[in-house]
């Protein structure tokens, strides 16, 4: 080997060293961020894990001290009290209903006699992110029969405000009428693909920091209605809040939603190519409580309580998502200004007549493939 060759040889040798020597500090600092995401996860597992509760054939989540437990109305409405395992404190309770909102599907529970009970706090929804890790909590399956300990699995938090109502709304709405519905309507949904199961209803969904994201209750199939599919829906975190007075004080009876004020004739704008985006009032009934309101026609609303309106189901799963009696202020473009309306929300009158049935093109419109059944969502 000629001298040249040895100390270009001898450079790459210490060039390599000196590289492999500077990559170990990072490569150490990758694996101690890696061990405290995960002992932060194992955390918020654990926490879960000591707030879940077993109700019936599903599950639950404790939200105080004091024994207050959130539940599915599919899960728990349908007695006045039930049997309640709390895993954290390995106790059974008398967990007595103290109301239920069949619409939104939740059931609120209280434990006689609990005290020190471990809970969740709930989650404040400004802070979570499409995209971040989320746990599902639950008894997928009646699994706990064996060993006794609910199960987790881990997702992300897929999308927010779904609006899981009884079918598609018309581009043209007119409020006032009742909702068509025979089951619960989850208004605000999130979505997760945290595997989700039969028996995880009602249990919590959470965030990394162990506060409680939402319940999940539904899920989305297509051929079979029992079968995981990586897409869930939960009752969010903060609907949830707007009612716990409500629930606390129903007395063991029923709670109800509000809605848009009758006498509106709405638009949504994505509905037709071209058009701006949003919500425009196109026709306010004279005399109507939307006009007492304040409404007038080509009103374009902007914001309903606080919230951005792009849609038309956007619209109606803020609004619809809150209790009757609410006020809510809404912002709507008049002219060249904006104007602030403040309007109480009427209760949301729900039939149980069936839907009308929508004929769906058989080109893939409906989000199947052609010669395929449309999913459906569905309790686990």
């Amino acid at each position: 080997m000629n001298a040249r060759l040895a100390t270009a040889l001898a450079l790459a040798c210490l060039a390599a060293s000196a590289s492999l020597a500077s990559e170990a500090p990072a490569r150490g600092d990758a694996r101690a961020v890696a061990l405290r995401a995960q002992a932060e996860m194992v955390a918020a597992v654990e926490q879960g894990r000591r707030a879940f509760a077993f109700v019936g054939g599903g599950s639950g989540v404790c939200i105080s001290p004091d024994g207050y437990v959130l539940t599915n109305y599919h899960v728990a409405g349908r007695k006045p009290s039930w049997t309640v395992r709390v895993y954290g404190s390995g106790k059974l309770y008398v967990g007595e209903v103290c109301g239920n909102d069949p619409l939104g599907d939740v059931t609120l529970l209280k434990l006689k006699d609990a005290q020190n009970v471990p809970h969740v706090p709930l989650a404040d929804l400004e802070r979570a992110r499409v995209g971040e890790s989320v746990l599902a909590i639950g008894d997928p399956f009646k699994l706990a029969d064996i060993d006794g300990a609910p199960g987790v699995s881990l997702g992300i938090l897929s999308a927010r405000h779904r609006y899981q109502g009884p079918g598609r709304l018309p581009s043209l709405l007119q409020t006032g009428g009742s909702l068509l519905s025979r089951g619960a309507v989850y208004f605000d949904a999130l979505q997760t693909d945290a595997a989700v199961n039969p028996g995880n209803s009602g249990g919590p969904l959470l965030n990394l920091r162990g506060e409680l994201l939402g319940l999940t209750g539904q899920i989305m199939a297509r051929f079979d209605p029992k079968a995981n599919s990586r897409i869930a829906y939960a009752v969010p975190a903060d609907q949830l809040a707007r009612f716990l007075p409500l629930l606390k004080e129903a007395r063991g009876g029923t709670i109800h939603h509000g809605t848009l004020p009758e006498g509106l004739t709405l638009e949504d704008g994505n509905a037709w190519p071209g058009a701006q985006p949003g919500v425009t009032v196109t026709a306010v009934a004279s005399g109507s409580a939307a006009a007492e309101a304040g409404f007038c026609a080509d009103d374009k609303l902007l914001f309903a309580d606080g919230e951005s309106v792009e849609t038309l189901h956007r619209l109606m799963g803020i609004v619809q998502s809150r209790p009757e009696d609410a006020e809510v202020a809404f912002t709507v473009v008049r002219g060249q200004s904006r104007q602030r309306i403040v309007a109480r929300l009427p209760r949301l009158v729900v039939s149980d007549e069936t839907p009308p049935s929508v004929t769906e093109p058989d080109d893939g419109e409906d989000g199947s493939e052609s010669g395929h059944p449309a999913p459906k969502v569905i309790a686990p």
